[in-house]
């Protein structure tokens, strides 16, 4: 494709990304006029923007914080986060102390030995 080619895509798709998806069909139909490749072409890239858009919506140490909470809800609160647990790559060696916004806990990864 030509330079001013793209150009063109260029300034199509970043116009409909200020727009609603039913005002991006109108504004698309109205600036491509009877250019399907050129519209078709827009639409692909906007249809990448949203996939885009919708990647990681989470941070990922919210996400494992999320899973862990939910992991602990799930047990016994008797038993969640007790010695010996094990939590990814960490065993629980015992609990510190409780109270306020949580627990604390003395972990240690699987590959470390006591001597």
């Amino acid at each position: 494709m030509e330079r001013d080619r793209w150009l063109l895509v260029e300034r199509l798709y970043h116009a409909a990304l200020d727009r609603t998806k039913g005002e991006q069909e109108i504004f698309l139909k109205e600036a491509c006029k009877n250019d399907e490749e050129l519209r078709h072409e827009v639409e692909s890239l906007l249809g990448y923007q949203q996939k885009a858009a919708a990647f990681i919506e989470s941070p990922a140490l919210e996400v494992a914080a999320q899973l862990l909470t939910k992991e602990e809800i799930e047990k016994d609160s008797s038993t969640a986060l007790s010695a010996g647990t094990t939590i990814s790559h960490y065993r629980i060696i015992e609990k510190i102390g409780a109270g306020g916004m949580g627990k604390s806990i003395a972990p240690t990864t699987r590959d470390w030995v006591a001597t």
